[in-house]
């Protein structure tokens, strides 16, 4: 997953710093190194902040709730539309949304 819808919150959300996104871009390479085989969605999740805080370089973290929903939303789209092979119809039912919100969610990503 690419880095580019939190450049925009960024630009849009200024509490979120450039260097909090930077770090946000460490956990991906590195976490992907995490065995997350079986382990709960919570443990993969205490695992990345572990990473993300480890990784800060001396910035201080700010607004990071939003952080979280961003990263976790888009996630949880890209691979609800990889589970659903694309399907929104189908996507949005799996993830208790209606289609447009799943279309307007889908844009504010940039996961079309």
């Amino acid at each position: 997953m690419s880095t580019q819808p939190m450049r925009k919150t960024a630009e849009t959300n200024p509490q979120i710093t450039p260097a909090a996104i930077d770090a946000v871009s460490i956990v991906k390479p590195i976490t992907a190194q995490i065995d997350t085989t079986n382990k709960p969605l919570r443990d993969c999740v205490l695992s990345a902040f572990k990473n993300y805080y480890n990784h800060l370089d001396g910035s201080e973290p700010t607004d990071v709730m939003e952080l979280f929903e961003s990263q976790a939303k888009a996630a949880a789209i890209e691979a609800t539309m990889n589970y659903t092979r694309g399907n929104q119809s189908k996507a949005a039912k799996v993830m208790g949304i209606s289609r447009g919100t799943l279309r307007k969610l889908l844009k504010k990503y940039d996961l079309v």
